[in-house]
C-alpha cells in the first residue's frame, strides 16, 4: 500500500509510525463567511514525531463547503 497521508497512521515523508493527532488552537483557521466577518473552523493536526511533517484537517459544516465552493477557485490538476 502507497501511504499518501498520515490519516493513515505512517507518515509519508519518512515512513515512522509515530504520527500523532493534536487538536488545532482556535484562530489559526478562519474562513470568511461574507459580509458578517469570519469564522473558526475546528480542524485536527496530525503529526510526525520522527521527521516533523504535520497535515491539517478541517472539520468542515455544510454551511462551510457551501461558502467555498461558491466562492474559492478550484484546483485543477
Amino acid at each position: 500500500m502507497t501511504v499518501t497521508n498520515m490519516r493513515q497512521g505512517t507518515c509519508p515523508a519518512c515512513g515512522s509510525q509515530e504520527v500523532y493527532c493534536l487538536k488545532a488552537i482556535k484562530r489559526q483557521f478562519m474562513v470568511e463567511l461574507g459580509y458578517w466577518g469570519a469564522e473558526d473552523i475546528p480542524s485536527k493536526v496530525l503529526v510526525c514525531v520522527e521527521c516533523g511533517r504535520c497535515e491539517r484537517y478541517l472539520q468542515l459544516t455544510d454551511k462551510h463547503k457551501k461558502k467555498i465552493r461558491d466562492e474559492a477557485a478550484r484546483v485543477q490538476g
